[in-house]
């Protein structure tokens, strides 16, 4: 019986973080840049259970449960939709933007909401700027970013553009590794690989599209749907829990009878 109440447990503990995943999902929809967050489960198997299964002949090990086996972020790119806003950038392809740390270290992201803070250099919404520094020392008319990264600026409508910089991509050999830090930021791992810059459209990273944002994507159909499934699933470990204590309640007030 107590195997019964520890499974009906797991299973309430475990969909309760499956249920926080999508309502994160849920809530980061309009993020640019944002990625959807997948929870896989895994049966727990009691020593027991499972030395049977190894050496005495069972053919099945009965479950006592399930824990989170992995937390998967998803890569799929996002729509690209325009912006208003001069300096925003989007990724067509492959590729990470790179941003500089308060601590200096470096970091990752799709979402290309940039601008120009205090000392002129582009940014991001929360002052991490992008790398290699990119300045603006006053040409702040009519700022333009080819395909290929290159940022220009006009000081006044007549006059030439200026070459402010080049934006690079960051490539890694497995992006679903990164560690994500919050911010849409996130860090490079041994297992997602040394991060390689490029410039955008060169050997595989994608191109730069100005003016422009990457919208999550996450897909509100798919996410209520797992959240359905994800509430059905706590309400029945919730009743087979209820269940289980009432029997042992039960059970209790008989042989103390």
């Amino acid at each position: 019986m107590s195997n019964a109440v520890d499974a009906a447990r797991s299973g309430m503990i475990q969909h309760e973080r499956n249920l926080e995943a999508i309502a994160n999902n849920l809530a980061n929809i309009n993020t640019p840049g944002y990625k959807r967050v997948v929870v896989h489960f895994q049966d727990l198997l009691t020593s027991d259970a499972a030395l049977d299964v190894l050496f005495a002949g069972e053919a099945v090990a009965s479950s006592s449960g399930v824990s989170v086996d992995t937390v998967t972020r998803q890569f799929s790119a996002g729509a690209i939709v325009p912006s208003d806003v001069p300096t925003a950038m989007a990724i067509a392809g492959e590729g990470f933007f790179v941003v500089l740390l308060e601590d200096g270290s470096t970091a990752y992201t799709r979402d290309g909401t940039f601008g120009w803070d205090a000392e002129g250099y582009l940014a991001t919404v929360n002052g991490y700027r992008v790398q290699p520094p990119i300045q603006n020392q006053g040409a702040a008319g009519d700022v333009q970013v080819s395909a290929e990264g290159i940022v220009t600026a006009r000081s006044g409508r007549d006059d030439p553009p200026e070459d402010l910089g080049r934006i690079q991509l960051a490539l890694v050999a497995d992006p679903t590794q990164f560690e994500a830090i919050g911010q849409n930021l996130y860090r490079a791992t041994a297992e997602s690989g040394e991060p390689q810059l490029l410039e955008p459209g060169t050997d595989g990273a994608g191109e730069i599209v100005g003016q422009a944002l990457e919208s999550s994507n996450v897909e509100i159909a798919t996410e209520l749907t797992n959240l359905i499934a994800a509430q059905r699933a706590y309400q029945f470990n919730l009743a087979a829990f209820q269940t289980a204590d009432e029997m042992m309640r039960q059970i209790n007030e008989a042989m103390q009878v």
